[in-house]
């Protein structure tokens, strides 16, 4: 077992705990861990392992609080956070569980891997907060060009504020090793799909009428997604849906692994290297909303570029026979987003929230 501190100078120190010797929190030179700052005694707390097993820790000064309640002396759990003044120390083996050590976040476990490298779910220490981390990969780091445009990106992003965006908080390095934190969703409709089915029509209508609100934000400030698709719209513990990684996309570079998983979701202009602008996430996000309504997705092929032949080439099964369930209406508004020729789809996404609207109505 071991301490880690999270806040304060030493953010990231690592001490070993010693069954046979006790461990020392304070300011005083022989402590194993010194903590320098106003009001700390020389020996202000103790960790000692217990007769059985596991470890405890024993005030020796006032002031001393685990998990936010102060103590006198309490047997330790792992995840535990112990504070003493303003520093926060974490006890347990989050190293030897294969999780990073990031300053300033406690790592709590793994929520998955995005485009750009490892997502966890981490405690932002200084403010109590959960979010999402990122973490980029060592490969994309190896690149100084794309660092420095990951790095301005994600700055960029953090000052987009929407209640249809994820919003990023902060975008950090620790030496080699970068990443940005962000609000924690509760997972993206591409999960819910595939545990549930297709989606009821009423609750795609305000699924596709969340990301289109967001669409409209990003188009108001000249922003183009890329890469709008079901795995990209996360749920909140509400319901409602955000578009993740606005303003970020771009810094995917579209190399043939990374096309893999989206040319479902790629309008004409996109796959024959043409201008793009906003009504190319307009196509995305008809083939999102075709996808949500009828569990397929509009285009099927033995290989990507079948697939990619067919977005600029083919037209789609209308969505209202691919399942009946779904009204002639709405199967108009999927085929309008998914006008091969930008100037034939919806011309912006206020426009298709009218739409939209009506039909919630």
């Amino acid at each position: 077992m071991r301490l880690t501190v999270e806040t304060g100078p030493q953010a990231g120190t690592v001490v070993p705990l010693d069954r046979d010797k006790p461990t020392y929190l304070g300011s005083g030179a022989d402590c194993a861990l010194r903590i320098q700052e106003g009001g700390v005694a020389t020996q202000h707390a103790v960790v000692k392992a217990l007769r059985d097993q596991g470890f405890g820790l024993k005030a020796l000064a006032p002031g001393v609080r685990v998990n936010g309640d102060s103590i006198e002396a309490t047997p330790l759990q792992d995840g535990d956070v112990i504070e003493i003044g303003t520093t926060r120390i974490a006890f347990g083996e989050v190293q030897q569980r294969g999780l990073p050590t990031i300053p300033g976040y406690r790592i709590l476990g793994e929520l998955g891997r995005g485009g750009m490298g490892m997502v966890y779910r981490a405690e932002q220490t200084s403010l109590h907060r959960q979010v999402a981390l990122k973490v980029l990969s060592r490969e994309r780091t190896k690149d100084p060009s794309f660092v420095a445009k990951f790095v301005a990106e994600a700055r960029a992003a953090a000052k987009l504020q929407h209640p249809n965006v994820v919003q990023v908080f902060d975008v950090d390095n620790d030496g080699e090793t970068y990443f940005f934190a962000m609000e924690v969703m509760q997972g993206s409709l591409e999960g819910w799909l595939k545990q549930n089915g297709a989606m009821p029509v009423d609750r795609a209508l305000q699924v596709v009428s969340d990301a289109a609100s967001g669409l409209a934000y990003a188009e108001s400030l000249g922003i183009v997604h890329r890469d709008i698709k079901p795995d990209n719209l996360m749920l909140d513990q509400h319901g409602a849906v955000k578009i993740a990684d606005l303003g970020l996309a771009s810094t995917v570079e579209e190399t043939e692994e990374k096309a893999i998983g989206t040319p479902h979701f790629m309008a004409p202009e996109q796959v024959l290297r043409k201008a793009i602008d906003h009504r190319t996430d307009l196509y995305a996000l008809g083939c999102t909303f075709y996808r949500l309504v009828t569990g397929k997705t509009p285009f099927r092929g033995q290989t990507v570029k079948d697939i990619l032949r067919a977005q600029v080439k083919d037209e789609p099964e209308p969505a209202n026979k691919a399942n009946p369930q779904v009204p002639a209406e709405v199967a108009a508004i999927i085929g309008k987003l998914m006008a091969k020729a930008p100037d034939q789809r919806y011309q912006t996404a206020n426009a298709l929230l009218e739409e939209l609207a009506a039909l919630l109505q």
